[in-house]
């Protein structure tokens, strides 16, 4: 069975939450719970956000798991990068639990919130989808990141959220003109808040680096409140680089018909864009491959080394010292011998007393780049083991291979890496079987593009 995950990234979602709920071998007691006569279940979290480091108001997030028949759990969730994972352990139950997911500032404040329900079964696997939306006023622009290759159209909406007693609504969004070209501004249709194109005041105004915007309505000739889309912006993606997309601040107003602000104006959250362009030819200008680079003669081997850590997410890296036969590294624990790697690269950790197998790649020049993995069972005798990859120590992919030659493939497209970050690929033998056996080859290809 081969299973092939693929992430573009940053994701062109605006935030969503996974929750994979399965009966693993340990639980994980990152919370306390009082459950109510049931047994813990183990839930994984896996969490894509559409963050950058230059779009950043979401500083955490904060997950809420209530029911008739449990105590209130709730879970702090860091944000290191934009696809990571976590874990909790939650009651099972006769009863729904409901997940309530929220995005918050550095203040505490809730921007965007978003729950889902699922029975929670011992043994029984369950998918929630939880998509998180503004809780707030709010104008923002959606997509909040985007890449277009040269020449393609851009397009971006202009949304409020939450709004009281609005009449009318102007802003100006200024952007680098290098890299993106004002094209045109629409009415949204049937998103629109403030009504159809034949009942409002719709015009826009545009300079080298900047495009104004008004709507008024006009009838009938009252105030509007709720959610929906004031516009749509057409750019084209005109030369490579990186532009944000930014609201001026002394031209954004909402009013109310007497043209005063609308209520809780001053508290309005600003939620802007940023748009990359890269060459309709995109070049890589380097690539490292880990099987073809494998050494037995150094660790570390340039970009690479060899080595282990005592859990996924854990910071301590210890280097490989010994070389067993012509081909392996392990640690001279003679009569142990795991964790071990040999050539291919092929993983053993043995029963996990002795720490986890590591290959690690280190990026030496900050960069967009592009990742693809492939592992697989690579023992005839059986296999039953957890794979991660973590980036700086965070999960960014997890999964398990159970039988000989199973694979489970992942890849990620156009990330940036800054120098000295570093790509942990690891294994966890899983119990199921003789800690003897498992070995498991992994192969991955990391490619820098060339800067635009």
């Amino acid at each position: 069975m081969i299973r092939d995950f693929r992430m573009n990234q940053p994701t062109k979602v605006l935030l969503y939450l996974f929750l994979m709920f399965s009966m693993i071998t340990a639980c994980s007691q990152n919370l306390p719970t009082k459950p109510v006569g049931s047994k813990l279940v183990p839930i994984t979290l896996r969490v894509n956000l559409e963050q950058s480091p230059q779009l950043d108001p979401i500083s955490y997030l904060l997950l809420t798991v209530t029911a008739k028949d449990m105590d209130p759990m709730q879970k702090t969730i860091s944000i290191h990068n934009s696809a990571f994972e976590d874990s909790l352990t939650v009651p099972a139950g006769t009863t729904e639990r409901v997940f309530m997911l929220e995005a918050k500032n550095s203040g505490g404040k809730t921007l965007y919130s978003g729950s889902d329900s699922a029975n929670v079964e011992a043994g029984k696997t369950a998918t929630i989808n939880i998509t998180l939306v503004p809780a707030v006023l709010m104008i923002k622009m959606t997509p909040r990141y985007q890449d277009a290759q040269q020449n393609e159209i851009v397009n971006l909406n202009i949304e409020v959220y939450h709004v009281d007693s609005l009449f009318g609504a102007s802003f100006r969004i200024e952007f680098d003109s290098n890299q993106l070209e004002y094209l045109s501004t629409d009415f949204p249709g049937q998103q629109a808040i403030m009504g159809t194109p034949e009942s409002v005041i719709f015009f826009d105004t545009s300079g080298t680096d900047y495009v104004a915007v008004s709507i008024t309505r006009m009838y009938p000739d009252t105030m509007v409140s709720g959610s929906g889309a004031l516009a749509q912006l057409r750019f084209r993606a005109i030369s490579p680089g990186t532009t944000k997309l930014t609201f001026a601040p002394t031209t954004l107003r909402l009013v109310q018909k007497d043209g005063q602000r609308i209520p809780g104006f001053d508290s309005c959250v600003v939620d802007e864009a940023i748009c990359v362009v890269t060459s309709d030819t995109l070049t890589f200008a380097a690539t490292w491959n880990m099987s073809d680079e494998y050494s037995i003669t150094n660790n570390p081997n340039g970009v690479w080394s060899y080595g282990r850590k005592w859990t996924p997410e854990g910071s301590e890296f210890d280097i490989m010292t010994v070389r067993w036969g012509d081909s392996g590294w392990y640690f001279g624990n003679v009569g142990h011998g795991g964790p071990s790697i040999q050539s291919g690269p092929i993983l053993w950790a043995k029963d996990n007393s002795n720490g986890l197998p590591v290959v690690r790649w280190a990026c030496s020049l900050s960069g967009f780049h592009n990742l693809t993995v492939t592992f697989t069972g690579y023992d005839s005798r059986g296999v039953d083991v957890a794979v991660y990859i973590t980036v700086n120590d965070s999960i960014i992919f997890s999964d398990s291979i159970e039988t000989y030659l199973d694979s489970t493939k992942f890849s990620l497209d156009y990330f940036r890496l800054n120098e000295s970050d570093h790509i942990d690929f690891l294994i966890r033998w899983n119990g199921g079987i003789d800690h003897e056996t498992s070995w498991t080859l992994v192969s991955a290809i990391i490619s820098r593009f060339v800067e635009q």
